[in-house]
């Protein structure tokens, strides 16, 4: 298994997809090569909201180093438990988990996932690439509100609360059929 072109397919493709396949307007999408200083990818409109090539910088809140273990395991043909911490033991190579007791509620999960969308765009915003309209934030897996906690608003209104937001549009996609626009106020 190739780890580059699985992480551009899970960190970039899949993301840029969700967001074509949600924008109405959407004609064509193309990732940028690796060496562009500006945006990841460029996703051509039909729609006078937006110009007419939106230059996006895509980013995955919850592909970090414990995900990246979870696909090496997984390419070894291993099983894998979700709540585990993975890590490598002193200069073995090999990936362990430690097993713990997680034990939480859906409203907890959905306020930490929050968290992890306000983390990305935040991160994102202190590396802005000059020239980049939007930024497209990927979670994997669905986030689901509850009914004391909307995760949508939420996001909405930390994003729209930040000084320092240099991009126009802020999308966040969390499955192929969830799609949620921010606008700079």
């Amino acid at each position: 298994m190739r780890r580059g072109i699985v992480k551009t397919m899970l960190e970039e493709y899949l993301p840029l997809s969700i967001l074509a396949a949600n924008l109405p307007a959407a004609v064509s999408g193309r990732l940028l090569a690796q060496s562009n200083a500006g945006a990841d990818a460029v996703l051509e409109l039909n729609d006078p909201a937006f110009p007419s090539e939106l230059r996006v910088q895509i980013t995955v809140a919850d592909q970090d180093h414990q995900e990246a273990l979870v696909r090496e395991k997984i390419s070894q043909g291993a099983m894998v438990f979700r709540n585990t911490v993975k890590k490598r033991s002193g200069n073995d190579p090999a990936v362990i988990e430690e097993h713990g007791r997680v034990l939480t509620t859906p409203k907890a999960r959905a306020q930490g996932r929050a968290a992890m969308i306000i983390a990305a765009f935040d991160r994102k915003v202190r590396k802005y690439r000059l020239g980049t309209d939007a930024l497209l934030i990927h979670v994997s897996g669905v986030v689901h509100s509850t009914h004391d906690f909307s995760w949508s608003t939420h996001i909405t209104q930390a994003i729209q609360q930040r000084s320092s937001n240099p991009y126009k549009w802020v999308f966040v996609s969390c499955s192929p059929s969830t799609l949620l626009t921010v606008v700079r106020p």
